[in-house]
């Protein structure tokens, strides 16, 4: 019988060799008139227009005006492809020089707004990469060592400097997810500033006077990029405070 563990581990061999050279390994080579970055940027731009579900190998040929078993030739199937994507996609941001950033806590806050418009930009991607398994090419490979670095010369664990970086990757992750599923639904109701005299009755009626109070005080839709910023201030004040603290 077949062992799982190797045809995972050789699996993953085979996506390292493919995010970082662009190569499969034991293709016959691609052939001429495509290129793997032209398919990369196709693939990007279906998953943008119309959501991840709708790309796969097939819809990519149609979109490229090629054969479906010629791309099989530069990218094994949609899994492969999409860590293609999600890596490009990470690598396009530009880090400064971290003499420009007075300590860890404005280079993790750049990190983190480059994440959270990432996410706005590429709703698709936050699947992708709210994951311990992310696709390590690269651009994601840069991404973590530059904020690993921003925690580096903290006096902590190894754990706890991944765990700080992870913290807050994780509250960008969470509030994306609220941001896209509220910008994906046109349907989706006004909101709790938006529930009218009737829906304010009803609040009442079942004594949630806290809530019905506070649906009369405001005065518009929550501003989205406004309620990050004060959740990411709010999150890298809490790691400032556990900085504070003794450490084993």
């Amino acid at each position: 019988m077949p062992d799982n563990h190797d045809d995972r581990s050789e699996r993953a061999r085979q996506r390292h060799d493919l995010l970082w050279t662009g190569r499969q390994r034991g293709s016959r080579g691609p052939r001429p008139g495509l290129d793997l970055a032209d398919i990369i940027r196709a693939g990007i731009g279906i998953a943008d227009a119309e959501g991840l579900s709708a790309l796969s190998m097939n819809r990519l040929a149609r979109e490229l005006g090629s054969g479906v078993m010629t791309l099989y030739r530069y990218v094994p199937g949609k899994g492969e492809l999409v860590d293609l994507m999600a890596d490009a996609v990470v690598a396009q941001t530009v880090y400064p020089p971290a003499a420009e950033f007075e300590d860890w806590r404005s280079r993790l806050a750049f990190t983190a707004r480059q994440e959270w418009t990432r996410y706005r930009d590429h709703p698709w991607l936050l699947g992708v990469m709210a994951s311990t398994k992310l696709p390590m090419g690269p651009g994601t490979t840069a991404e973590v060592d530059w904020s690993l670095s921003s925690v580096n010369d903290l006096p902590l664990s190894a754990s706890h400097k991944l765990w700080m970086v992870m913290t807050v990757s994780a509250f960008v992750q969470g509030a994306a997810m609220v941001a896209i599923s509220d910008e994906a639904d046109d349907d989706v109701a006004a909101g709790l500033d938006g529930i009218g005299p009737a829906g304010h009755e009803a609040l009442t009626s079942i004594g949630a006077d806290t809530l019905a109070q506070l649906t009369t005080e405001l005065t518009g839709p929550p501003d989205l990029d406004a309620w990050f910023e004060f959740g990411l201030e709010r999150t890298l004040d809490g790691l400032a405070q556990f900085l504070g603290r003794d450490h084993p």
